[in-house]
């Protein structure tokens, strides 16, 4: 009688191929939840990098949601065990409690915040994540559930940016059993996390659907299939970023202080779909989080098709004589404390650090009066709308804005340096 084949774990021949379009040389963050997933992600990665040959740098991180009371001691497992591999190791803890409802969500968009955050402060190329095949087939039918289009439908890809972060998923074509298996033959132990089997949750629901004895696992919707079908429906998707980054290169300007402008002529000569996708990347640079998709994106698209501005994303999309200006609402923005020689990156989109400063200041939007007033002492202010402005971050003590926003290093005195970052 012949059994069911047992899953191989990963070897050092198979690694090597798996990991060969990580960046070499460069720094990277890697997501290790404690979950089977990223722990394997993250022995196999300790064993290459390990190898001769140019690997990159390796920093582990693990986002504490404070959601559950065993998360923090989970995550000085995880420590210790990056510590056993040799490999540095950093705690994220959420700053804010997390909302009533849309738990999940609100926790995927809080680990991309941070994760974030710590790249660019580190000046890291990029995260790691551990998404694997099982995981590629669970989002496609999650989104088909609500709708997607062809974006949203294609594959999650090797190498992508969301919002201003650059993303890799080496472990795409790679079963969940064999992750498993792999750990159980380093006899490496992890964290079973109760929500990966909580029905309340959409993705463990298809989950539990598509697994061998689930319902859409008999009607032939299994894994394998789906994560094929994703697969084509990305190259899709990728003929049709082709044409949308030609469109961002013939249409649209995104300037060092957070705007974006676009000539109407040649937006309105691209097709839909075309237009749908300038606008989400543009939305997505300028307000600092993920690009934006679905309904929202089309009642946009028609509003401004009625002349009338809108916003989306924590933008405003307005009409100008030539186009559309692309500008950062003034909701929602941040403030926080900075001390002379600090770095820090804020709203998701600029890196600051003060200058030329003996005490710390205030960071927050300039709002109408600081714009107004940073516009006498720094030049290059001077050709920026008025609305865009109004959203850039300057140094206060009080009411005072003692450091002004600068994009260059040559203005002297106090001053805030400000570097627009768009992660690509």
């Amino acid at each position: 009688m012949t059994g069911t084949l047992k899953p191989a774990p990963i070897e050092a021949g198979e690694a090597r191929r798996i990991f060969a379009s990580l960046p070499p040389r460069a720094s990277l963050a890697v997501a290790v939840s404690g979950g089977a997933d990223s722990v394997a992600l993250m022995q196999l990665l300790a064993r290459w990098a390990a190898e001769d040959g140019p690997r990159p740098r390796l920093h582990m991180l693990t986002v504490d949601h404070g959601l559950r009371p065993q998360a923090a001691d989970e995550a000085r497992a995880v420590a210790a065990w990056a510590a056993g591999v040799g490999l540095d190791h950093t705690v994220l803890t959420a700053n804010k409690p997390p909302p009533r409802s849309g738990i999940q969500a609100w926790a995927r968009d809080l680990r991309l915040r941070l994760m974030g955050e710590w790249v660019v402060s580190h000046g890291a190329e990029g995260v790691v994540l551990a998404h694997h095949r099982e995981d590629q087939a669970e989002t496609l039918a999650m989104r088909l559930a609500r709708g997607s289009g062809l974006a949203g439908l294609g594959a999650m890809r090797g190498e992508a940016v969301v919002g201003n972060l650059r993303l890799y998923r080496p472990l795409l074509g790679v079963a969940r059993a064999r992750l498993r298996a792999t750990l159980e033959s380093l006899g490496q132990p992890w964290v079973e996390d109760p929500g990966n089997s909580d029905p309340c949750h959409e993705r463990v629901r298809l989950r539990q659907a598509l697994a061998a004895d689930g319902a859409l696992a008999e009607l032939g919707l299994a894994p394998t299939a789906l994560a094929a079908a994703a697969g084509r429906l990305g190259r899709a998707d990728a003929a049709i970023e082709h044409y949308v980054n030609r469109c961002l290169e013939v249409a649209a300007t995104v300037d060092r202080s957070g705007y974006a402008t676009v000539d109407g002529k040649a937006f309105a000569a691209a097709p839909e779909e075309v237009r749908l996708r300038v606008l989400a990347r543009l939305i997505g640079w300028v307000g600092g989080g993920p690009p934006p998709r679905g309904a929202g994106l089309e009642t946009l698209l028609a509003d401004l098709g009625g002349r009338t501005a809108a916003t989306l994303g924590g933008c405003q999309v307005a009409h100008t004589k030539t186009g559309l200006l692309v500008c950062r609402e003034l909701r929602n923005l941040e403030a926080l404390r900075l001390s002379p020689g600090e770095t820090a990156f804020w709203d998701g989109r600029f890196v600051l650090g003060l200058q030329g400063a003996a005490a710390p200041v205030d960071i927050r939007p300039l709002g109408l009066a600081g714009f107004a007033q940073a516009r006498t002492v720094v030049a290059e202010l001077g050709n920026i709308p008025s609305r865009a402005g109004q959203a850039i971050p300057g140094g206060f003590r009080g009411a005072d804005l003692t450091a002004p926003p600068v994009f260059s290093s040559k203005t002297a005195g106090e001053r805030l340096g400000v570097e627009f970052y768009r992660g690509n």
